[in-house]
Parts: C-alpha cells; sequence; structure tokens
C-alpha cells in the first residue's frame, strides 16, 4: 500500500485530518504553480505570461512587415 493510499483512508474517517490534508494538497500546488523548485526566479504563470507577450510581439512584427495594421476589438456583446 502506498503512503498516498493511508492519508486517503485516515482522511476518510477523521474529519480534521481530511481538512489538514486538504489543505497541504492545496499549498503543495499553490507551490508548484510558483516557482516549485524549478532554478529560476519565476512561477509557471509568470512564464507563461512572458511567453504569451513574446508571441505577440512576433506576431505584430510580421504583421507589421507585411503592411498590415493589426486592431484588437472588444468581443461582440451579443455573443455572436
Amino acid at each position: 500500500m502506498h503512503i498516498d493510499d493511508i492519508i486517503r483512508e485516515k482522511a476518510a474517517e477523521d474529519g480534521q485530518f481530511a481538512i489538514a490534508y486538504a489543505i497541504q494538497q492545496l499549498a503543495h500546488q499553490l507551490y508548484r504553480l510558483g516557482i516549485g523548485s524549478a532554478s529560476t526566479d519565476v512561477g509557471a504563470l509568470e512564464y507563461v505570461g512572458g511567453q504569451v507577450g513574446k508571441v505577440a510581439d512576433a506576431l505584430n512584427k510580421v504583421s507589421l512587415s507585411m503592411g498590415e495594421v493589426a486592431t484588437v476589438r472588444p468581443p461582440d456583446e451579443s455573443g455572436a
């Protein structure tokens, strides 16, 4: 039996333990979304945001080199 199975069984029997286990799991997952044990000072979400920005810049350069002007419009309120 794996340790996770033992912990889940205990959590199923003991409400206070279940709450503590859930908080611990939430903290662990939030840590992983942050820097985790990576050798970087930015978290996963910050890294993805930075990459999206780089892609947007590259697309803008391509668009400008083709002589087009890209515009961003707000979404249609009607949902169409």
